[in-house]
């Protein structure tokens, strides 16, 4: 079995660039704005996955800020590989993360997931990080999907786990030496 320094280091991205969520949830909203993004308000004539988004960055209580500037390195891996054959699909996300950290990877803050949508990515990513409790309108929790064009989630059956394939690209952090 690989361990967190095997993997090789996907990207290195700095978070901790917004004194509040406001100002994070502005950002968002102004490259969704942009031709070929997909964030925006629900009253603007936004999707639902975009309200939820409004909503996670502004009324989840355990969606925070890191409050100061930090460096990560990230690590792509494919769910895949780190699940055995006989994990079920309701269970995936919390087995992967599971074996991550045994594997000496950890997660991510949930800051991580706007940052890559601002920052860019250059295919579709799961954030690997504890789910967020995306308040009383819509399934429960969730973590960030982060494509080139959209900031969306994968969520979970209300109160179960986010719902990712075994071919899900995840994302963790690799600790820095």
């Amino acid at each position: 079995n690989k361990t967190a320094n095997d993997f090789p280091i996907w990207k290195t991205i700095q978070i901790g660039n917004f004194s509040d969520i406001k100002d994070m949830r502005e950002a968002v909203k102004t490259k969704g704005s942009q031709p070929g993004g997909l964030i925006g308000d629900r009253q603007e004539g936004g999707s639902w996955t975009e309200h939820q988004i409004a909503i996670i960055l502004t009324t989840s209580r355990n969606f925070c800020l890191v409050g100061k500037t930090k460096t990560l390195d990230l690590v792509l891996v494919e769910a895949d590989s780190l699940l055995s054959e006989d994990a079920t699909r309701k269970d995936l996300y919390p087995i992967a993360c599971k074996e991550a950290k045994e594997r000496g990877l950890e997660l991510c803050p949930p800051e991580v997931g706007p940052e890559l949508y601002l920052q860019g990515v250059d295919s579709t990513v799961c954030t690997g990080m504890e789910p967020i409790y995306a308040n009383h309108t819509f399934t429960g929790y969730c973590v960030f999907k982060v494509s080139p064009t959209e900031l969306g989630v994968y969520s979970a059956e209300p109160f179960g786990s986010p719902q990712i394939s075994r071919r899900t690209k995840v994302v963790f952090v690799q600790p820095r030496k």
